[in-house]
């Protein structure tokens, strides 16, 4: 008998307990959403937060055309947007970003999937400015041809951009790929 009074006695605690901690008001600093130009589907794949406590989001948002889009956004510290920008590849299909790293000077980096006639997905990589103007822009097909998705992003203390993922060897089925750019994207 007294087993299950304990057991009901703890869960009357935790509801209690919960009921006021949902009862209460959060300390929620902000809280912000994103609604893509085609009204649709919008999805976040990585998030970093800056030292000064900027916040960079990406993944992709559906475009007007109904395919999705890179987007990525650069919150201020207090939550008012700083910036966003979507991509559109070549092809005019299925682009998204699923990684995103920053360097010591801010700029923004991210890497995914672009679709381009041809040759399938291949690895995009955009770098922004601390504005949001794109610095570059470099797409991978590896030798395969075809489907090539970056998965994650890092960038060096001397501003080297490691990006890897899944991509279609020659001949082999998905292989690990790993791309080394400079700060200028060679």
């Amino acid at each position: 008998m007294l087993k299950p009074l304990r057991v009901t006695l703890g869960f009357v605690l935790l509801v209690l307990l919960g009921g006021r901690a949902l009862a209460d008001p959060a300390d929620t600093a902000w809280v912000r959403s994103y609604n893509g130009p085609g009204n649709e589907d919008d999805r976040a794949w990585a998030m970093v937060v800056d030292d000064s406590g900027r916040v960079y989001v990406t993944g992709y948002c559906e475009g007007i055309e109904g395919n999705p889009d890179v987007a990525t956004i650069k919150y201020l510290a207090d939550g008012d947007t700083a910036w966003v920008r979507t991509y559109n590849g070549p092809g005019n299909h299925v682009d998204w970003a699923r990684a995103l790293a920053i360097d010591a000077s801010y700029n923004v980096y991210v890497a995914g999937k672009c679709y381009e006639s041809g040759t399938s997905f291949d690895y995009v990589t955009i770098k922004y400015t601390p504005e949001g103007d794109t610095a570059w822009l470099r797409r991978y097909n590896g030798p395969g041809s075809g489907t090539d998705d970056a998965y994650a992003i890092a960038v060096s203390d001397s501003g080297y951009i490691y990006v890897t993922g899944s991509s279609m060897g020659d001949g082999t089925s998905s292989d690990y790929a790993t791309v080394k750019y400079d700060p200028d994207g060679d």
